[in-house]
């Protein structure tokens, strides 16, 4: 009978998931991700970064895309630039990105993967006119800075801040959004 009971309840119970596409959107989540509304579109320009004694600059575009009805941005950054004696252009950065907001830690998260292999999960912290967000290394701190300028561009610096010292600008972009991107 606990049998026939249990297989009743796991056959006929709600399952969450089903629960939660047809229930509205949390409204934490929603107002959270408002903040970040001007990000959606397509954004276009160039910048440089530094890796070790060569700057690389680079030309590319940002896509970003509002995704689950306002529930997560997709970001995807796909970059690229001629190194010197070089016959053609070649990836310098190429990465894909989420952010979202977790109501129960009150969060913006940020997760992010690199054409390079690399992953990273950080928190993302918003800003009137930008965010920031950091990664820590033995070496010391990575530092990626947006800000919307007040003609519209998108300013994105990177530093690598180590403790006692300077920080020292390794990335930079500017970006203008050219058009708007289909969102779901």
């Amino acid at each position: 009978m606990k049998t026939i009971f249990a297989f009743a309840f796991v056959l006929f119970a709600p399952m969450p998931s089903i629960a939660q596409e047809t229930s509205a959107p949390p409204t934490a989540q929603v107002e959270a991700m408002k903040r970040l509304a001007y990000m959606p579109g397509v954004w276009e320009g160039e910048g440089w970064i530094q890796r070790g004694p060569q700057r690389q600059t680079f030309r590319g575009r940002e896509v970003v895309q509002a995704k689950l009805n306002g529930l997560a941005l997709l970001v995807e950054g796909n970059f690229t630039g001629r190194p010197p004696g070089a016959d053609r252009d070649i990836p310098v950065h190429t990465t894909l990105g989420v952010i979202s907001y977790d109501a129960q830690a009150h969060a913006y998260r940020f997760l992010s993967w690199l054409a390079t292999g690399t992953s990273g999960s950080a928190t993302l912290e918003v800003q009137d006119r930008g965010w920031r967000w950091d990664i820590s290394s033995p070496q010391g701190l990575i530092r990626y800075s947006m800000s919307l300028t007040d003609s519209g561009e998108w300013l994105e610096v990177g530093d690598f801040i180590r403790e006692g010292a300077s920080p020292i600008r390794f990335f930079e972009m500017r970006l203008k959004k050219i058009g708007e991107t289909l969102s779901h």
